[in-house]
């Protein structure tokens, strides 16, 4: 899906084109919101480069190791038991490739080199975890793909392998756990600065409030992606985020409306009406039936009903990038 590429979501397209109001009745948060968005100071070239070689990094890796731990622990059921040798459709994910030595030293290199960053550590552990799952990936590949032969010795090589990729997806896991706060800080403030450069050219009008619309529905979906992780997700952030869309959306119609109220031709741009009117309400929804599903714990556990507020918000998310792609600034336009 969409949503899952990580930090590259299609919001970045969305964003060369910026936006909004300022002549609007302001929101009452309004203030506190803009003062959450301050960008911090910007980085050297160098930090730069590097946290785009660790954005590059978790874009590509992280997946397959998502996808195999998933489907090992689907089929197996009980993680702390591993295998029965039951199993029928059991596997350990597709491997990591020919060039994965290589791609592994290259990683090392690459987040030893200066600068020094507090994402070098959790990022070095995830490297060394998909090191450390090669060679049992490897051999449960091809313990697996002799289903039918040598059962008893196959089962105890599985019996066997179990633990060692356990470990190895967990490490990677909670390296990517450390790891995502300082990514999320990084983009953040980039996406912030970005605001800003849009606001010092434009001033409070449809262009600066289009890119903070994007800015906060792009945070919005990173911390949800990052609260599935969690077994005890606490909401807090999530809420505050969305409070500070509503504000930015109830200004943008704000102007919109006053646009229209002084009969002025060609005021906002083509699309900005639908997003806030159709995509938005549909995404802002979804966010909230999200939170409130994971603030009860019965919701939580049932995974059906996860899997379903998971795919409204994913689709709305998605329905509403469309949109976002699609608006258009003519050239005197601010």
């Amino acid at each position: 899906m969409r949503n899952r590429s990580l930090w590259a979501s299609a919001f970045a397209v969305a964003l060369v084109f910026g936006a909004t109001p300022s002549t609007a009745a302001p929101h009452s948060g309004s203030a506190q919101a803009e003062k959450a968005e301050k960008a911090g100071p910007p980085p050297d070239a160098k930090t730069r480069a590097k946290y785009n070689y660790i954005i590059e990094f978790m874009n590509k890796e992280s997946q397959p190791i998502f996808d195999a731990r998933a489907s090992w622990i689907h089929e197996i059921r009980d993680p702390k038991a591993g295998p029965t040798c039951k199993e029928n459709n059991i596997s350990a994910g597709g491997g990591f490739g020919p060039d994965m030595q290589q791609r592994i030293a290259e990683y090392k290199k690459q987040f030893k080199a200066k600068p020094k960053l507090e994402a070098d550590e959790p990022v070095l552990q995830m490297v060394q975890a998909l090191d450390d799952l090669q060679k049992p990936t490897t051999d449960a590949d091809e313990v697996l793909a002799y289903r039918n032969k040598n059962k008893p010795d196959r089962c105890a090589k599985l019996k066997e392998l179990h633990p060692l990729l356990m470990a190895g997806w967990h490490k990677y896991v909670e390296g990517l756990e450390t790891l995502e706060p300082y990514v999320e800080t990084y983009t953040d403030d980039r996406d912030r600065r970005d605001v800003e450069v849009t606001l010092k050219k434009y001033g409070k009008h449809y262009r600066y409030h289009f890119a903070r619309i994007i800015l906060v529905s792009k945070s919005i979906l990173h911390k949800a992606e990052r609260l599935l992780q969690k077994p005890e997700p606490d909401t807090t952030t999530l809420v505050e985020r969305l409070e500070r869309l509503d504000g930015v959306v109830d200004e943008t119609k704000q102007l919109i409306a006053s646009d229209n109220d002084s009969k002025k031709n060609d005021t906002y741009p083509p699309g900005l009406r639908l997003v806030v009117s159709d995509s938005m309400p549909r995404f802002q929804s979804a966010v909230k039936t999200f939170v409130g599903v994971l603030n009860d714990k019965a919701k939580r556990g049932n995974q059906n009903t996860m899997k379903a507020s998971w795919k409204q918000f994913a689709d709305s998310y998605n329905g509403l990038v469309d949109q976002m792609n699609s608006v258009s600034f003519s050239k005197g336009q601010k």
